[in-house]
């Protein structure tokens, strides 16, 4: 996983430099670009969309990407995935951000089941139990369970919502202490920026269905990368038996 993702961040690093020469004289770029690294992103969209049209830069495929991903930081993840598509569409096969184009699409589309999800009706505690399945929203959930899940570590706490505490003490800390900050600097983004975790802590202690979010596919993947090497954790009790649960934090960098 490791070297997939270095693979994958040299590629787009070594071709954001050619981004940057083949738009170099548009000022309404660097710009745009300028606005985007302050986290301006209906500024760094209004600007690159002036640019495409008074520069001429509509089919400059950088300026495309550059677009894609203000949309992504935007939240504009429908927009976002459908400019990914269209990019890789027309790429030649063997164009090597064709990998980054399918993490963009990857990405976006999963931010999309995501707000899917998020307004699905909540169901209450005991068919949770039934079903298997816990989501830990609230600390009158957490309390209510026989144990918490434990990160090593956090064995003696007092009580549930101690034991949460600690857990997420150490994921963030996992989380700031093996981010890849050059990442940050090479996007041009600065380094006090908020990803949001999501995963399943199963039965069994392992995790699954790991998921970050923030503004860049790339800082989501790094996230994902770490969180997905944490060690094993001691499972949520209910009922004496163990159970999975989904857990949330956001991290800031």
């Amino acid at each position: 996983m490791r070297y997939i993702f270095l693979l994958l961040f040299a590629l787009f690093n070594h071709w954001t430099i050619d981004a940057q020469s083949t738009a170099i004289d548009s000022k309404l770029i660097q710009r745009s670009k300028k606005a985007y690294g302050k986290l301006d992103f209906d500024k760094a969209e209004r600007l690159c969309f002036k640019a495409m049209k008074k520069d001429s830069l509509e089919n400059d495929v950088d300026v495309q990407i550059l677009l894609s991903n203000i949309f992504f930081a935007n939240k504009e993840f429908d927009k976002s995935r459908k400019l990914y598509y269209k990019i890789l569409s027309d790429l030649d096969v063997n164009d090597e951000r064709r990998t980054f184009l399918q993490s963009g699409i990857a990405r976006s589309q999963s931010h999309i089941r995501n707000e899917v999800a998020l307004k699905q009706p909540k169901i209450k505690f005991e068919e949770e139990i039934e079903n298997g399945l816990v989501t830990l929203d609230s600390f009158e959930k957490i309390s209510s369970l026989d144990q918490m899940v434990t990160y090593p570590g956090c064995e003696n706490k007092s009580d549930q919502k101690a034991t949460d505490s600690c857990l997420h003490y150490y994921i963030i800390d996992l989380i700031t202490y093996n981010f890849d900050k050059a990442i940050l600097k090479d996007l041009g983004l600065p380094e006090f920026l908020v990803l949001y975790l999501y995963f399943k802590v199963m039965p069994d202690g392992t995790l699954e269905n790991v998921e970050v979010y923030s503004i860049h596919p790339l800082i989501e993947l790094e996230g994902i990368r770490i969180l997905r090497g944490m060690p094993i954790l001691e499972p949520a009790i209910v009922n004496g038996q163990p159970i999975a649960v989904k857990e949330y934090l956001h991290v800031h960098l």
